[in-house]
């Protein structure tokens, strides 16, 4: 249904980056959705935490479809894409 209606990306944002946050990207790569983790509208238990899982995913083979930035990085993309 989504993708009828033109959506095709999840941006995700939340508690507990190497858990909740990253679950959520995930299922929204299973269910067909480009999916983008907001790095500075997440938080992890402890800085290192939220630090090492954004490092593991930053660069991976699903990119394009899985991608980490900033909420500006984000928000800057979506603007490119409109014009």
């Amino acid at each position: 249904m989504a993708e009828s209606e033109g959506i095709t990306l999840c941006a995700v944002a939340g508690i507990t980056t190497n858990f909740c946050v990253l679950t959520t990207a995930m299922d929204a790569l299973c269910c067909d959705f480009k999916a983008v983790i907001l790095e500075d509208c997440t938080t992890a238990a402890t800085e290192t935490i939220h630090r090492q899982t954004l490092d593991i995913y930053r660069k991976n083979v699903l990119y394009p479809l899985f991608t980490i930035m900033t909420s500006e990085q984000f928000l800057q993309e979506l603007g490119q894409q409109e014009a």
